[in-house]
Formats: structure tokens, sequence, C-alpha cells
């Protein structure tokens, strides 16, 4: 099987090509040449994708995982989400699939923005989707387009919808709280919590889910949407006290208001995808932390 990945040099974009690397062909489509010598893989600048090319690889691929996005909750807006998400995203998959009808589709969706603010222990797939950020709406329209496109021109298309995956390669100063957290420590500097600490998260393992990925791509789909998370919930400040225990060092925590974009709680039912694939996704949350705090050396650094 070989897979063209749409967003491969990002966070959760290394951990999957870190996965599928040692066993499986790949190409990136990027916007830029990766700088780090350590990634490897066949890539193509999003600049050169002529309708020569775009039809090369659609003949030359099986899958395509797409899990690029040019915006993160806290900011963005609809008209953005439109012109810089929405109509590359559909434009691109339509070229691909005409050429390829039997390329399969891998959407990485957000289950921690699709939803909105859900008062569910879990919530499950079917939960109507209200998001209330301009990013949460942007991956919703993207969803309600392939699922069209399933239904009418027969794409084959599988929805994952990730909770908060944690990873070594979070690695931007503001992406991810275990990462904002991690440079907090070692630049001696106060982290900014927005809200009270007592909203609730769903962490993941970011390998887990390039397993995930692997493991459905290989499956037999039409059309259809799985949670992708833990199935538990996790406190800011819990997740926070598990970190200085980790480090035996303490947070300086400023508390603010919460952003309009964040939602009190956020926990996935993923029994479904459990189901489907066989095994369980859930993690203990303090090794996945000890996991990705040692490969970042943060320890080496006290």
């Amino acid at each position: 099987m070989k897979y063209l990945v749409i967003g491969g040099y990002g966070f959760l974009g290394r951990h999957f090509l870190s996965y599928i690397a040692p066993r499986k062909s790949h190409t990136t489509i990027t916007r830029k040449a990766p700088t780090d010598a350590s990634i490897q893989g066949d890539y193509i600048l999003a600049n050169d994708l002529s309708e020569k090319v775009i039809a090369e690889i659609a003949f030359s691929h099986d899958v395509l995982v797409h899990m690029a996005t040019s915006s993160v909750p806290a900011s963005g807006s609809i008209v953005s989400e439109i012109y810089d998400n929405l109509f590359p995203t559909i434009e691109l998959i339509r070229k691909l699939s005409a050429y390829n009808p039997n390329l399969k589709v891998v959407y990485m969706s957000s289950g921690g923005q699709v939803y909105g603010n859900k008062s569910s222990a879990r919530i499950k797939e079917s939960e109507i989707r209200e998001p209330i950020s301009a990013y949460g709406y942007g991956k919703l329209m993207v969803e309600n387009s392939l699922e069209f496109l399933a239904r009418s021109e027969g794409l084959k298309v599988a929805i994952l919808r990730v909770s908060n995956p944690i990873g070594k390669f979070q690695n931007r100063a503001n992406q991810g709280i275990v990462n904002v957290a991690y440079n907090s420590l070692i630049n001696s500097k106060p982290l900014t919590i927005f809200g009270d600490g007592t909203e609730e998260r769903d962490y993941i393992d970011a390998d887990v889910v390039a397993k995930v990925i692997d493991d459905v791509a290989h499956t037999d789909f039409s059309f259809d949407v799985w949670n992708v998370g833990s199935g538990i919930g996790t406190s800011l400040n819990c997740l926070l006290n598990e970190i200085e225990k980790i480090t035996g060092r303490k947070i300086e925590v400023n508390y603010s208001n919460r952003r309009k974009v964040d939602p009190v709680k956020a926990i996935l039912d993923v029994s479904k995808i459990e189901q489907y694939l066989g095994y369980s996704l859930n993690t203990d949350l303090p090794t996945l932390l000890r996991k990705v705090l040692t490969a970042k050396n943060l320890e080496s650094n006290f």
C-alpha cells in the first residue's frame, strides 16, 4: 500500500510518517521542502501540482491521508476556513479521485472541536456537531463535503475525529498543552491557562493515532466516521500536576478568562473504533507523559 500524505511534516504527520516509514512507501505533498534530515520519503511541492502531476500521483497511490490545516482553534475566521482549507482540500481530492476512483481518503478531523460544548460524559459520533470555533466549523465543512462526495460520486472516505494527541513532534511554541508547559519550564516563564484548569480533555498518544490511521486504511469502507481518543477525561490541572511529578519542578500558572473557542469538556466515546479495530486506544497518561517528556530530553535540562 502506498500513501499520499498531505500535512506529513506537521506534528501528527511526523508521527504517522515515522510509523509507516520502515515498511511502506509514501509521498508527501508539502508547501515547503523538509529541513530536518531525519525526515525520509518522497515529497512533492504544492506549487508543482500540475494536472499531469496530479494524474500521476493519483494512479500511483492507494490511500490519501489528509491532515493539513492552515489554522488553529484559537485563530481563523469562517471566510479564511472556506478559502484556505475547504476549497483547496475538496478541489484536490476531487481531482485525485477523478483520476483514481479507487483511491481511499482518510481525513483527520477534530474530535475536540467539531462537537462544540457537550454535557455528555463521552461524546458519540452521532452527536449533533455544533462547533464554537471557526477552526471546528472549517473541519465540519470539509466533513460535510466529503460525505456528499461519498454519496454522490462514490468516494471512499474515512473520517477520524481525533481528540487531543500528545507526542514528541509537538514542537511549536504554542502547540499543545504539554509542549507549552514544557517550554514554560525550560524557559522559567509562567504558563497561561485560559479558564480555571478544571476544563477536561481527552488525551491520546500520537503514536497510537498513527497506528489507527494505518489500520483503518487497510480496511474496506465506503463512508464512515470514527472518534479517536482515549475515552478518558483529564482536567488541565491534573495534567499539569502529573508533569510536575515527572519533572520534579513546579509550574507557575497564570489563570485567565476562558476563551469562547474552548469547550469546557471534550471527551470522546471511542467504543466504535475500538470494536472496529479490535483493540483499546487507552494509554496510561503518566506513562505517556513520561515517554514524551523524556523524548524531549526534558529531565536532562534540569
